[in-house]
């Protein structure tokens, strides 16, 4: 009767932990795609360290009214919040040598948020 009350103990606490681990490992996975998707984006400069910051801020003077901040990602973009022409203010990806916007900057998917605000 004891060996049948450890052995039923035993299960529950196996099958709990592993209920964990499986939760673990999934939300793992899908962590993993969000810089999957961001390094499928080809918005990186190869020769980063040659371009002076100088150089990008006079190209970026012609071409937007102003620009509050400059950033280089972990992904190697550079991105830069600006007020345009019309205007707007807008964070965008952009290319330091010729100030050619690539794309706007669009805010971190609700579903990746979810896990990681979770953890």
């Amino acid at each position: 009767m004891i060996l049948s009350i450890w052995r039923y103990c035993h299960f529950s606490l196996a099958a709990v932990a592993s209920l964990f681990l499986i939760l673990a490992s999934l939300t793992g996975a899908i962590l993993a795609f969000e810089p999957i998707t961001n390094s499928l984006k080809n918005y990186s400069i190869n020769n980063l360290n040659e371009i002076s910051l100088k150089e990008t801020l006079s190209v970026l003077d012609k071409k937007f009214k102003e620009v509050y901040e400059i950033q280089i990602t972990a992904e190697k973009f550079v991105s830069a919040k600006v007020l345009t022409s019309t205007n707007q203010t807008e964070e965008v990806y952009l290319n330091p040598i010729n100030g050619e916007t690539l794309e706007k900057v669009k805010p971190k998917s609700k579903f990746f948020s979810f896990f990681y605000k979770s953890s």
